[in-house]
């Protein structure tokens, strides 16, 4: 699977297009050696923090949008398309279930 569609619960806009949807390609290495990694991973295996930063970075590059459109995603929504990027770097059977 290269790309994931993702639905907002809040609609963001670029200039006057409503944007309801977001197509997101798969993060390459290209990206991680670019911008890092979205996460941080505790010494407790299912713990992790967001790097807030990061992971609008990876928004932006994945859904090919500006980071001023990005910078207006809903706090859930933000918090939902977490979990798409954990699932990203993490293979796992739990991680498979949630997508």
């Amino acid at each position: 699977m290269s790309e994931v569609t993702f639905e907002l619960s809040t609609p963001i806009y670029q200039g006057t297009e409503e944007i309801k949807t977001l197509t997101i390609k798969r993060p390459t290495l290209k990206i991680i050696k670019l911008i890092g990694t979205p996460f941080k991973v505790s010494a407790k295996e299912d713990e992790f923090d967001i790097r807030a930063d990061r992971l609008a970075q990876y928004i932006s590059k994945c859904c090919a949008l500006p980071p001023s459109v990005i910078d207006d995603i809903d706090a859930y929504d933000y918090v939902q398309l977490a979990g798409v990027f954990a699932a990203f770097f993490d293979r796992s059977p739990a991680a498979a279930t949630t997508n």
